[in-house]
């Protein structure tokens, strides 16, 4: 299945892929591409410093979009 990358940086900034979004644009963009290329997976990296809240608010955004799957892993720079 395809997927899509979403990062948030320890400030908590978000990126798709390396490209910095709102969380407006993110949550367009999960929408955007749920209805055309279902199922996706998300892969949502987000750095150690990175407040669990924000982490959620992505999960649950992602599953409002419709995902099936949401991988999450942490980075450190």
């Amino acid at each position: 299945a395809e997927r899509d990358i979403v990062n948030i940086d320890g400030e908590g900034n978000y990126y798709i892929g390396d490209r910095r979004a709102t969380k407006d644009e993110l949550m367009e963009h999960l929408k955007f591409r749920f209805k055309d290329f279902p199922p996706l997976q998300v892969y949502l990296r987000a750095d150690k410093n990175t407040p669990a809240k924000q982490v959620r608010e992505v999960i649950d955004m992602a599953g409002e979009a419709g995902a099936i799957d949401v991988i999450v892993g942490t980075y450190q720079k």
